[in-house]
């Protein structure tokens, strides 16, 4: 571990948002779902830090950034449901099938206003698609060759 004190702060964190998601009704599924405002099935740093806000968390923009380093086990800057229900429950253990099938109400109706910050990874400027002059088709076409 290169800080012991970033992980404590790390665990205290997930502590806390744990302890008020259930103040607030809600089981660790749930609040996967409410937090994830785009419905993508995962959670970006905006989504997150936007949730602990809403969870009355004073938490910055470093802190967000290393609980997604943290919490993403596959490191592509998203929390998946799995990844995020497990760190919330019992010890960073997955809960046992069907855990909470029986939790309180649905939380369709439960709004969480996106704060944006910066992402943790950010992907490479996408450059516009160049269409080929006839030219360059001519070229390329006349470069294939069948498999023998």
């Amino acid at each position: 571990e290169k800080d012991e004190f970033t992980l404590f702060e790390h665990r205290a964190l997930l502590a806390a948002m744990s302890h008020r998601m259930q103040a607030r009704g809600l089981s660790p599924l749930q609040a996967f779902h409410a937090f994830n405002v785009s419905r993508s099935g995962l959670i970006g740093s905006s989504e997150l830090y936007s949730a602990l806000r809403w969870l009355d968390m004073p938490v910055t923009v470093p802190q967000v950034h290393e609980s997604m380093r943290r919490l993403d086990a596959d490191h592509d800057g998203l929390i998946s449901c799995d990844d995020f229900v497990a760190a919330c429950t019992d010890g960073g253990s997955a809960p046992p099938p069907g855990a909470f099938l029986d939790a309180a109400s649905p939380v369709q109706d439960l709004v969480i206003p996106l704060l944006r910050i910066p992402e943790l990874y950010r992907s490479a400027p996408k450059t516009p698609a160049r269409l080929l002059s006839r030219e360059e088709l001519a070229r390329f076409a006349f470069s294939l060759r069948p498999a023998s």
